[in-house]
């Protein structure tokens, strides 16, 4: 039986992004809702643009075959390889360290001798003794695609930052699979993720730092995504080209992810809108202490009244928002008593 509150929401939904599926459970009551994805742990709908998963068994018979025709469609064939230009053979982490230097326009790559952390930007600089490659730090968009797959020989890998014009397809993604403690992610990229590429990273709980552009991840599947990243302490969305059009993370996405996160302390938007349903979807970060806006589109002071009661921010930055003026800066502060309020021209 489906949860009575699920099934008012569910028949309500006229705002569903894409189209709805008619679900059926055991006892022959229909439903609608957009399918996103599925596992051992349930089938996970969007409803009203929140994640809810369910157990398999509750579906009928013929559902519950629709699904799993579903979930084979999303998913990679078994056995497919990336594409050939992507595939590399074997090869030693000096090997790897040393095409990133060469092939990627002077990344930072940090490499472990021992205890010992080295931060090498030229090959001059690779140890000479034996080490593994704990983080990689693209600096300029390149538009070579970027070599996913060679993840697959640096599980040691802690924190990455892609930054490619390249769109990024789910045979890519599947490749963060293989990292066996990330600690940071950054993803700059000119092109979305589709819903099968989203749905195939799987659960990074010791990822704390997440950045990615504002167009990477549609808006649908934003909550999926943040169920991915579950235990963030600090999330960045950066709009770096104002002039293309891309998709906007609404306040519904922000509402729908950000209650994912229970640890998040540090939050920071780029170029994105800013307004009083925003502050809202933020205030439910119990443990935000520091958020940051950066070329925001903002209306009114009035709009940051949502984040009052929000006890554990200290610390709000304001960069090149130039429609505040001095007194509306004041005025947020007297709203935000208890956070040191910043402006930054």
């Amino acid at each position: 039986m489906f949860p009575n509150t699920v099934l008012l929401i569910l028949l309500a939904i006229s705002q569903v992004t894409a189209a709805p599926h008619t679900f059926t459970d055991t006892q022959g009551r229909s439903l609608q809702a957009e399918y996103i994805t599925s596992d051992a742990s349930g089938v996970t709908l969007s409803i009203a643009g929140k994640l809810h998963t369910l157990p398999m068994t509750r579906f009928s018979t013929a559902d519950q075959a629709w699904i799993v025709d579903q979930k084979k469609s999303a998913a990679p064939a078994a056995g497919t390889a990336p594409p050939a230009s992507t595939a590399f053979p074997p090869m030693t982490q000096r090997q790897i360290a040393e095409h990133f230097l060469k092939e990627r326009g002077e990344p930072q790559v940090n490499v472990m001798v021992g205890t010992k952390l080295t931060r090498v930007t030229r090959l001059s600089d690779l140890p000479a003794e034996d080490f593994y490659i704990l983080a990689i730090f693209e600096r300029p968009l390149t538009k070579k695609p970027f070599p996913w797959s060679l993840l697959q020989q640096m599980p040691k890998l802690m924190d990455l930052k892609v930054s490619s014009v390249s769109p990024i397809s789910t045979a890519d993604l599947v490749h963060l699979n293989a990292l066996k403690n990330p600690f940071s992610l950054s993803i700059e990229c000119d092109h979305s993720l589709d819903s099968a590429a989203v749905a195939a990273i799987a659960k990074m709980e010791s990822l704390k730092v997440l950045t990615i552009s504002r167009n990477l991840i549609l808006e649908k599947d934003l909550p999926l995504f943040a169920s991915r990243v579950p235990n963030l302490e600090r999330f960045l969305v950066m709009n770096f080209d104002k002039s293309a059009k891309t998709s906007q993370v609404t306040d519904q996405a922000l509402s729908g992810a950000l209650p994912t996160w229970k640890s998040l302390q540090h939050l920071f938007f780029k170029g994105m809108p800013f307004t009083a349903a925003t502050a809202k979807a933020i205030s439910s970060c119990r443990k935000l202490e520091e958020l940051g806006l950066q070329e925001c589109e903002i209306l009114s002071p009035q709009d940051f009244a949502p984040l009052a009661g929000l006890r554990s921010l200290k610390k709000l930055s304001l960069r090149r928002i130039t429609q505040l003026s001095a007194q509306d800066v004041q005025d947020i502060q007297k709203t935000l008593k208890d956070c040191q309020v910043e402006q930054q021209n």
